[in-house]
């Protein structure tokens, strides 16, 4: 084989291309990783890699950071929810029910509490103690009626009907103190702007008897559950938890809870039956009442809750106050309401004629009655004619007439009586502006002790109360240097002092009034308090008997009623040779003493064992033996022409008493001695149909 040459380039071939390749390898390494082809140029003209891009986004965020925080917001443009949106939040207005139902849970947007609040941490200011209250009392039938709940937006008058055929008899205290509000708010101030409010829950009241000693003692204090109409919520405590960063908060539901009670204690109306809670009208009785306190102007102190906005040129005069109390107090009697009752007094037969000539009658009267009510803004002659013709169409059986009642119905609501100035919808021309109302410095406040069985007759009590105050930082913990005091809805201060002691009159008193030497045998009489009259009856005792009997009485026109006398009461010894000095008036503060003479002692021992001696001479002079003397129903049957011209329903016993009782006037003067027999429930006029 001939031997072949190689050249120079041949030979070194492949090392070149080696050194190419690592040339290229280089340029790669340059290119990628020293430095990149990816770069971005900022609007200032500066270059960003993927290795400074990082650097260059976190540096322009914290400079908008700063910037957001150290700017002033502008003030946003408000603007009204439109009434479609407003009805979709509150599903009984979406669905088009046009009535009122009491909700405990408010359909509204969640919202804070208190808007415009710094935070700040503080400690709870506790209420200020009310001064001594002063009380009234009395003895009433008054209605057992279910409670219902406060809710938002709840009407005063809303209520269940109450059956006055469950009425009881029961003795009443109204317990009542001014409440400082503007020293309250003032105290609040270091709680920060939106904070300082301050909204009643409601008043405490507690109550002690006096002890057969005759001695007053702390520990027998007692909490009285008071007479309502309507109540709270049942409302719990908020539970306090831990938040991420350590810091106590309040669970979702106790905001919640929080939200919802805060709007529904400053509910205008809420707000002030909180304040001022009233009864329902009594059957028979006493008429209920309030303490009336110097300086205090119930009606006036009423507006600012019935017209919580008013135009800024708003002043308070006769026809746009309500006097919500009116009903108590007898100050004139409603012209429909009287003129029904006083037909209904007999039960002849009347014809048919007599029966339509009477409801057509009644109906032109209510129709009057109605729009006198409406022109001077008096509420309750307003209702009272409006019930006469619900009355009226749910009574007859004639068709007719029943058109006619039922066409009245509609025209009073077509024509309701205004309750005062409204907010406007939107903003118009020439519309007034309308304004949050005065906060009066003061309010009266009071509780009633009123349920059945509470307040004995024959017992003398002290009362004491203390307001409960909404706490501003319910279910916000944050805010307070101690977070568990967040929990609780309401501040309970100091007890106010001790009332003046109150002797309640026992339902049934007894009195010595004469005895007989020979037998050995006292005469007393007897008085009870029964169904809102009282009734008198003699009986004889002697040693061992016990005080007490039974009397068939006339109460009224259907017969005679059996009432039972119990004085609890026993004779334990009988002396006819006591020696008394009698006495006799002489001038007008003069007494002249006689000489000592023989009289009649008795000792008698009470049910719970208390000794007690009685005189003859002596109670006859009593003071409460003379008053309760007067007050002893008689019963007098109507006269010939009172039968011949009034026309009764013909609904059985009393028929009248489907509908009301006799007017409040005339039931203030009779003080309970009206002619209603056993069993009979005279119900009040409701406010609403």
């Amino acid at each position: 084989m001939a031997k072949q040459s190689v050249g120079l380039v041949e030979r070194h071939l492949e090392k070149g291309v080696l050194a190419l390749a690592g040339l290229v390898l280089l340029a790669a390494v340059a290119q990628f990783v020293i430095s990149s082809p990816n770069k971005i140029e900022l609007s200032g003209g500066e270059t960003v890699t993927p290795g400074t891009i990082d650097d260059k986004i976190l540096e322009q965020a914290d400079r908008v950071r700063t910037t957001i925080l150290a700017a002033k917001p502008d003030d946003p443009e408000v603007l009204d929810p439109t009434p479609e949106f407003l009805n979709k939040l509150d599903p009984i207005a979406d669905a088009g029910i046009d009535v009122k139902l009491p909700r405990s849970v408010a359909f509204l947007p969640e919202v804070p509490i208190i808007a415009d609040f710094v935070a700040v941490v503080v400690e709870l200011q506790p209420p200020l103690p009310l001064p001594k209250p002063v009380l009234t009392a009395g003895r009433s039938r008054l209605a057992v009626e279910a409670l219902s709940e406060w809710a938002p937006r709840m009407e005063d008058d809303v209520f269940p009907p109450a059956e006055l055929d469950y009425s009881e008899p029961v003795n009443w205290v109204t317990i009542s103190a001014v409440w400082d509000r503007a020293a309250q708010i003032s105290a609040n101030e270091k709680y920060g702007k939106g904070r300082q409010f301050a909204l009643l829950g409601g008043v405490e009241v507690q109550r002690r008897a006096l002890r057969p000693d005759g001695s007053w003692r702390e520990e027998d204090w007692q909490t009285i559950t008071p007479y309502l109409r309507a109540k709270l919520p049942p409302i719990g405590e908020v539970a306090v938890v831990q938040a991420r960063d350590g810091t106590p908060s309040a669970t979702l539901e106790g905001m919640q809870t929080a939200r919802q009670l805060y709007e529904l204690i400053n509910d205008p109306i809420v707000q002030l039956n909180m304040l001022r809670p009233i009864v329902q009208l009594p059957a028979n009785g006493d008429p209920w009442a309030f303490p009336k306190i110097d300086g205090m102007d119930i009606i006036a102190q009423d507006d600012e809750f019935f017209n919580a906005e008013v135009p800024l040129d708003y002043k308070a005069n006769i026809s746009n106050l309500v006097n919500r109390y009116q009903q108590f107090e007898g100050s004139r009697e409603v012209t429909a309401q009287s003129v029904f009752n006083d037909l209904m007094k007999t039960n002849r037969n009347p014809t048919d004629e007599e029966i339509a000539k009477y409801w057509k009658d009644l109906l032109r009267l209510a129709e009057e009655e109605y729009f006198k009510g409406l022109a001077a803004r008096d509420e309750f002659v307003v209702n009272s004619a409006n019930n006469v013709a619900v009355h009226v169409a749910n009574k007859t059986f004639d068709d007719s007439i029943r058109t006619i009642a039922t066409r009245l119905v509609e025209k009073f609501k077509e024509n309701p009586l205004p309750r005062g100035p409204r907010i406007p919808v939107g903003p118009q021309s020439g519309e007034p502006v309308y304004v949050a109302h005065l906060q009066s410095p003061v309010q009266q406040v009071w509780v009633i002790d009123g349920n059945v069985g509470s307040v004995a007759g024959g017992q003398t009590y002290q009362y004491r109360i203390r307001p409960l105050l909404f706490n501003p930082f319910f279910g916000q913990p944050k805010s307070l240097k101690n977070p568990d005091e967040s929990k609780a809805a309401f501040l309970r201060g100091e007890w106010s002092p001790a009332s003046e002691p109150l002797t309640i009159v026992p339902e049934t008193q007894y009195y010595a009034r004469s005895a007989t030497k020979e037998s050995k045998e006292v005469t007393f009489e007897l008085f009870r308090w029964y169904e809102g009259l009282w009734v008198k009856h003699s009986v004889r005792a002697g040693f061992g008997d016990h005080i007490g009997g039974e009397l068939r009485t006339q109460l009224a026109e259907e017969g005679r009623t059996l009432v039972t006398f119990n004085a609890d009461a026993f004779v334990l010894n009988v002396d006819n040779n006591r020696p008394f000095c009698g006495w006799n008036r002489v001038g007008r503060d003069g007494v002249r003493y006689g000489d000592p003479s023989p009289t009649t002692a008795v000792v008698l021992s009470d049910a719970k064992g208390n000794i007690s001696e009685r005189l003859p001479d002596l109670d006859r002079k009593k003071p409460r033996y003379s008053d309760v003397q007067k007050q002893v129903f008689v019963y007098k049957p109507p006269s010939k022409e009172d039968r011949s011209t009034l026309i009764p329903t013909g609904g059985g016993r009393n028929p009248g008493s489907a509908y009301g009782p006799t007017s409040e006037q005339e039931m203030i003067e009779n003080r309970g001695r009206g002619n209603t027999p056993e069993g009979e429930r005279r119900p009040r006029p409701s406010p609403r149909p």
